[in-house]
């Protein structure tokens, strides 16, 4: 079997042609509530196992292809229409999860699992962070992300508080490099490097992420 992603709490593998395994190596964990709320009606489930006594979860799932982000993006960029998806997917899982107190501070390209060229999802919860009254409270250093938002960019000293809509910012920046090739450094690179797709429906969208006051920044496409 190929390994597709790994980590402490899951194993996603490809068992044979258009089939994946996601192995939860312990269900019953402080990633649970993440897990539960993972939008697998996005995905063609073909079987479900649970082990209660050694408290694991195996999803087997139907698909021409899992990737890694970061594995797709090698020497490419996403087109307008799966840019699109890219923003929509990861929006709405971060929508969803806000609606449970979960936060988190950063997205990186490696977090997020492409499937079938055309739905996207976070799949890496080491970031995961438990919101208090809309902010997320840092705690241990991260290694500098070139899709940091503002809030984190300015941090000096930890402990640290930000407002759960950094996550909002850093998806736009990422969505943005994986569009162009290019990354935000501010508020003005980020509308030059969108001219070409003024007055879309994307550029709005990203527009509106990419607001550096967290408190005034939301996911809307319309």
């Amino acid at each position: 079997m190929t390994i597709v992603y790994e980590d402490k709490h899951i194993s996603i593998k490809k068992k044979k042609k258009q089939e994946y395994s996601f192995f939860f190596k312990t269900w019953n964990d402080d990633t649970k509530k993440f897990w539960i709320n993972f939008p697998f009606s996005l995905m063609k489930i073909v079987s479900e196992q649970n082990n209660v006594e050694k408290n694991t979860k195996e999803y087997i799932l139907r698909a021409d292809k899992m990737d890694l982000l970061s594995a797709h993006m090698k020497n490419k960029t996403l087109s307008y229409n799966t840019s699109m998806s890219l923003l929509h997917d990861i929006g709405n899982q971060l929508q969803t999860l806000e609606m449970f107190n979960i936060g988190f501070p950063f997205l990186n390209l490696e977090d997020i699992l492409m499937v079938d060229d055309n739905h996207f999802f976070i799949i890496n919860t080491s970031r995961m962070l438990i919101l208090k009254n809309k902010n997320m409270h840092i705690e241990t250093p991260y290694k500098k992300s070139p899709f940091y938002s503002p809030e984190m960019q300015n941090i000096t000293a930890i402990p640290a508080k930000i407002h759960w809509k950094s996550a909002y910012y850093s998806l736009a920046s990422l969505v943005v490099f994986c569009l162009t090739g290019k990354h935000v450094l501010n508020k003005k690179t980020s509308t030059e490097m969108l001219d070409a797709m003024y007055q879309t429906k994307l550029f709005w969208a990203l527009e509106r992420c990419l607001v550096e006051d967290a408190h005034n920044r939301y996911y809307l496409i319309i």
